[in-house]
């Protein structure tokens, strides 16, 4: 869901709760949402998939592309074996000058040191 939603959501979720207290006190906007996301649970999966990885074997997965502002991302994926499945789930998305080899290898390096 883009974070843009969320202006919208709260006034949804009130007219869908009527009755809920949690519903009417519930105030958030894009910019609220963005920070609950990077600021907390982002970083809570983060420091999940680390300690993961700090006790098993992983692979990680790089894939670069352009977003239509011709800003260069390089996505970092995991995968790991987990509760009997295999598991992939993204580490971090990370902003790269160009998609040479030694660019993306040194935002990998800087990203997690």
């Amino acid at each position: 869901m883009p974070f843009r939603q969320a202006d919208h959501l709260t006034d949804v979720m009130k007219r869908m709760f009527p009755d809920s207290e949690i519903a009417k006190k519930l105030t958030m906007k894009r910019t609220k949402a963005s920070y609950v996301m990077q600021d907390g649970i982002a970083s809570h999966e983060v420091d999940s998939l680390a300690e993961i990885c700090r006790t098993q074997k992983f692979s990680l997965l790089i894939d670069e592309s352009t977003d239509v502002s011709v800003t260069q991302i390089l996505a970092v994926v995991v995968r790991f074996f987990h509760k009997r499945k295999v598991t992939d789930a993204l580490l971090a998305a990370v902003e790269v000058e160009d998609g040479s080899a030694e660019s993306l290898y040194a935002a990998v390096r800087s990203q997690f040191r």
